[in-house]
């Protein structure tokens, strides 16, 4: 695995893990040659949470441009697989500013099949990527939600995450439906404390 461009702030990879559900899988960091995985994997996500991607991963086109920012620095993804090692079932990705005024602000979003929704893997890929942004000396942690992401609000609510502001119409998905957004953030500090008392065995919502 070309796993250089992460040498620094990355922990060993491949990583197994028993999920709540005794089903063992494989963590590491994603690269471009993961491309048809990624694709393969949002693909065969169902429609209701297609829509509610940010952008439309399932293009080729759009994903390679995505992936073309880990080699940059600009995109940490971590990814779930099954014992296989060759199906992708959950992503989750930090966005880190090195320049300008955000720079101490990282952005997380992820993904999950919806039938791993249950076993905790959610948190288990953000906790990764929150060591991540420690390692990197980010202080503050954002997630944009939509309207009517319910249960993902919640989460992060319960995870320390307070919200900050609403953009109203925001967010256009891909069925052309407008959305409200909610811009959620926590500081670093709180969200390990938070993170230290929940229990992160527990139901993650299916939603990026």
């Amino acid at each position: 695995m070309k796993f250089g461009m992460y040498q620094g702030f990355m922990g060993q990879y491949p990583d197994r893990r028993v999920l709540n559900n005794d089903v063992e899988v494989i963590i590491r960091p994603l690269i471009p040659e993961d491309e048809d995985k990624l694709l393969s994997f949002y693909r065969s996500l169902p429609p209701e949470t297609r829509l509610r991607l940010r952008q439309d991963n399932t293009n080729r086109k759009i994903l390679q441009r995505f992936l073309e920012e880990i080699p940059l620095g600009r995109m940490v993804t971590m990814g779930a697989f099954a014992p296989d090692e060759e199906t992708l079932v959950g992503e989750c990705s930090l966005r880190i500013m090195h320049h300008g005024w955000a720079r101490h602000v990282g952005e997380l979003k992820y993904s999950l099949e919806p039938k791993w929704s249950p076993t905790g893997l959610g948190g288990i890929l953000i906790m990764e990527l929150v060591e991540v942004a420690s390692s990197q000396g980010l202080d503050k942690l954002v997630y944009q939600v939509l309207d009517d992401q319910v249960r993902l609000k919640k989460m992060l609510q319960e995870m320390g995450f307070v919200q900050e502001a609403i953009l109203r119409d925001h967010a256009t998905d891909l069925s052309g439906k407008k959305h409200d957004v909610y811009i959620m953030s926590n500081y670093m500090a709180e969200l390990w404390r938070k993170m230290e008392d929940m229990i992160m065995y527990q139901e993650f919502p299916p939603l990026p």
